[in-house]
């Protein structure tokens, strides 16, 4: 999966929040029905979750996994800051 993530992160001109749960699997295999990734285009990838998920999370290969409150939208709110790309159709706006 570290393969996928990677030539995602090569392609970016600017940080991306992949917020679809489809996306975050096919990126990283990490299943969970509370998640969120943050891709940097040269960084690291950080994959917030809430306490059900952060032990599987936290195997994950090629990302940092940070454990975020299960109102996991809220609590990114709060937590990032700056020009972040995110998916259009799966995030309200």
């Amino acid at each position: 999966m570290t393969a996928r993530l990677d030539a995602l992160r090569a392609r970016l001109a600017e940080r991306l929040l992949v917020t679809s749960l489809v996306n975050i699997e096919y990126l990283t295999g990490f299943a969970s029905s509370n998640a969120a990734l943050l891709v940097e285009p040269r960084g690291e990838a950080r994959l917030f979750t809430d306490f059900r998920y952060i032990l599987d999370a936290e195997q994950v290969p090629g990302v940092k996994a940070e454990l975020a409150k299960r109102s996991l939208m809220w609590d990114l709110g709060e937590k990032l800051e700056g020009r972040i790309a995110f998916e259009a159709d799966a995030l309200p706006h």
